[in-house]
């Protein structure tokens, strides 16, 4: 089945209008490289690293075609044509034995960044001042320790204690509002999504492996990041932040009203991988007197796991009229269920001159706003 009706929905075909650029164009490819009718040049690698696994193709297909297996099952089978992606992928244990180093670095980079972005360096460095926009804000936080007797397990992720632990935080004040206990997987443990992706099949294995010998059956798994939602769907008992939050008993827990307006982002795995973009939005329906808009924009906003990094001009151009939505709201608050996305949306306002300010869009969990608004 090769109907060509996903490529209105397909970010990459939308920003190129190039047919390898679309998911029909992508299949043929893969196709003949397996038909031994194209050859596996840098050219038809280039289209089909191109693809942001976002998805979307699939959420309007009417043959059901698993696009991103097919992928996957590509990339995996051709490891001879690693990227600079799958290098970056490889290096993450180095990066989660380096944690002490990194929450410095970030405290630093917290301090330092608008005065540097506010410097040249935007056009005499600009790899530097994206990684300086990039980087997450330093959260002065642990993980606590674990209860003996948990109600369920929390997935942090990859690097989850230090770019995610705003919304840990605001996890454990909304767990302690409902009485319930919890087991913090450590740090480090991985859906193993992005090794997948990135056709590192062996390694995406090994990850879901540690992560199953950590794994306590009776309980429920939630999952911090919509993504790592995504990859463990099919474990029973696995859930995602918003939608297990809006499964628990909230009766005897105060949320204090608040009357403004917030901008919501529904990311690609949320609403395509998980087939639940509501979760978010009724979950902040918890707070009284709160207005909810929604950003309108369907096409991935181009952060992609590591695509925002490696392809920063085509991430950026998928987010250009994301952020003229956002200017043009009223909305103060900036809210996003996907750290990859949340980065990438704080890296860009960041850098067009929109971000650490006072008058400008706070980006963070849909967790973390409600949070906030707890009695405990």
């Amino acid at each position: 089945m090769k109907c060509g009706l996903c490529a209105p929905h397909c970010p990459t075909y939308a920003l190129r209008q190039m047919e390898p650029e679309s998911p029909r164009g992508r299949i043929a490819i893969m196709q003949g490289i397996a038909t031994g009718q194209i050859a596996h040049t840098a050219k038809a690698r280039e289209h089909l690293e191109n693809c942001l696994a976002c998805q979307a193709c699939e959420a309007v297909c009417p043959a059901q075609v698993p696009y991103l297996q097919l992928l996957d099952a590509h990339r995996a089978a051709h490891p001879e044509a690693q990227s600079l992606r799958q290098r970056a992928v490889q290096s993450l244990p180095l990066l989660r034995r380096a944690r002490p180093l990194l929450r410095l670095a970030l405290r630093l980079i917290t301090a330092l960044r608008p005065a540097l972005l506010g410097l040249s360096i935007k056009r005499r460095l600009p790899t530097l001042s994206r990684w300086l926009s990039l980087a997450p804000q330093a959260v002065a936080w642990r993980l606590p320790s674990s209860s003996p007797r948990p109600a369920l397990q929390v997935l942090t992720g990859c690097l989850g204690d230090l770019a995610n632990a705003g919304t840990l935080q605001a996890l454990s004040r909304c767990l302690d509002a409902l009485g319930l206990e919890a087991e913090f997987l450590p740090g480090g443990l991985c859906c193993g999504a992005l090794s997948q992706h990135h056709g590192l099949s062996q390694r995406s294995r090994t990850a879901r492996e540690n992560l199953l010998d950590r794994r306590c059956p009776e309980l429920p798994l939630i999952s911090l990041d919509s993504a790592c939602a995504v990859q463990l769907k099919d474990l029973s008992g696995s859930e995602e932040l918003c939608r297990f939050l809006l499964h628990q008993d909230w009766q005897d827990v105060t949320v204090r009203p608040l009357h403004e307006t917030v901008l919501l982002h529904s990311p690609c795995s949320h609403r395509n991988g998980l087939r639940d973009p509501l979760a978010a939005r009724q979950l902040l329906q918890l707070i009284p007197g709160l207005q909810i808009e929604t950003l309108q924009d369907p096409l991935c906003c181009g952060a992609a796991g590591t695509h925002m990094l490696d392809q920063p001009r085509a991430a950026d151009a998928m987010l250009a009229p994301k952020l003229e939505q956002i200017r043009g709201s009223r909305a103060r608050i900036l809210l996003t269920s996907n750290i990859g996305c949340a980065l990438h949306f704080a890296g860009g306002l960041r850098m067009a001159g929109l971000r650490d300010s006072e008058q400008t869009p706070t980006v963070m969990h849909p967790v973390e706003l409600l949070a906030r608004q707890i009695d405990v």
